[in-house]
């Protein structure tokens, strides 16, 4: 990686970088709901599983607590070309998220999940697939 920043008229310029490593979760088919946790301000947490053609499965997201914040957290769906399905849904503390996965293509879904925006900016919440 490189950062690269320019001062103009003798400027004083600095930076703090965290890097993380991304950080997945993957998710079974009706297995107990997994713990996950983002370690950093504004750090993206994935989750990716695998759904075969017409699945009426839920991506079951709860237990959500967000330090700091009471703003909700952002959750986003991808197959494996890198196309969005159904938007961002947003998730808020004390509330389970439900986000049908009803219909899609036999993929691997990668789901990326952001804290908010105020806090201390990271995320806890547990994460299943169900099916019903």
């Amino acid at each position: 990686y490189t950062l690269r920043a320019t001062g103009g008229n003798a400027s004083t310029l600095s930076a703090t970088v965290n890097l993380a490593l991304k950080a997945t979760t993957a998710l079974t088919l009706n297995a107990a709901p997994k713990s996950v946790s983002s370690t950093l301000p504004a750090q993206y947490v994935y989750l990716k599983f695998t759904v075969p053609s017409g699945a009426s499965d839920t991506l079951q997201i709860g237990s959500i607590v967000t330090p700091g914040s009471t703003n909700g957290i952002q959750v986003q769906l991808w197959n494996s070309a890198g196309n969005t399905y159904g938007g961002t849904s947003i998730c808020v503390q004390g509330s389970p998220c439900n986000i049908p996965i009803s219909g899609f293509p036999a993929d691997t879904y990668t789901v990326s999940v952001l804290g908010p925006p105020d806090g201390n900016q990271t995320v806890r919440f547990t994460a299943a697939l169900t099916s019903p």
